[in-house]
């Protein structure tokens, strides 16, 4: 074969090989969206219930050791899964980390719920779908690069997290808002990081064995981010 042929036959298989890749990325966002429609049934079920069953209401109130041990509980297992690629990996055990995480935090999420009035709820649970959905299709569609802030994100996760230890001791409303406000903003971009880590197709990318690891990600972007509408609208 002449040159003009090899060369033909590489850019063929070239092609060939991208669209494997492109099918094998798209099959790892979906199977990583659907355990994330899981999770997130689960929490708004658990929401659900707490807020419409006042016997399950007063067991939450009666019962606060019972969040605390929960809390921790989800605390471990979510560093297990992000922390520990062999446990995230490894099936059946990183599904079932997942749902005793998916559980601990959703009673958990619940049980702060249930001392907020249930339409205000709602309307932080509507404000985070379409702010979610937005921020997702943006991150889908934009030409910037957001998987390069991992360490400017870290940096500031790090920032809301003492300014909150601040907060605890000012009890100053107003400093309250302030931190509220700057975790949804940091929580929106944290939503755009990790939705392009997960297409794959900017500088950096999830390996699509970390499915579970994007999963909860994802999650806690947008369980973090409507907790801190709720207090914004109280």
């Amino acid at each position: 074969p002449n040159n003009d042929d090899l060369e033909w036959q590489k850019a063929n298989t070239k092609d060939e090989e991208n669209a494997i890749e492109l099918n094998l990325r798209l099959g790892f966002v979906r199977k990583t969206l659907a355990i994330l429609s899981v999770q997130l049934t689960i929490t708004a079920i658990s929401i659900t219930l707490s807020c419409s069953l006042p016997s399950l209401k007063n067991f939450q109130n009666n019962y606060p050791l019972l969040l605390g041990l929960l809390s921790i509980i989800g605390l471990i297992t979510l560093i297990a899964l992000t922390c520990c690629n062999k446990l995230s990996r490894k099936v059946p055990v990183n599904y079932i980390l997942l749902f005793i995480f998916t559980i601990c935090e959703a009673y958990s999420v619940s049980s702060i719920c249930i001392h907020y009035n249930p339409s205000v709820v709602m309307l932080a649970g509507g404000m985070t779908a379409a702010m979610s959905i937005g921020l997702m299709i943006y991150a889908m569609n934009t030409k910037k690069d957001f998987t390069l802030l991992g360490s400017i994100l870290f940096i500031g996760l790090i920032a809301l997290i003492l300014f909150g230890i601040a907060c605890l001791f000012c009890k100053s409303r107003v400093f309250e808002i302030i931190a509220c406000v700057f975790g949804v903003v940091l929580f929106g971009i944290y939503l755009v990081y990790d939705i392009q880590l997960l297409i794959g197709d900017k500088e950096r990318c999830i390996d699509m064995e970390d499915y579970i690891f994007g999963a909860v990600s994802v999650y806690m972007d947008i369980i973090n981010k409507a907790k801190k509408y709720v207090y914004i609208m109280t």
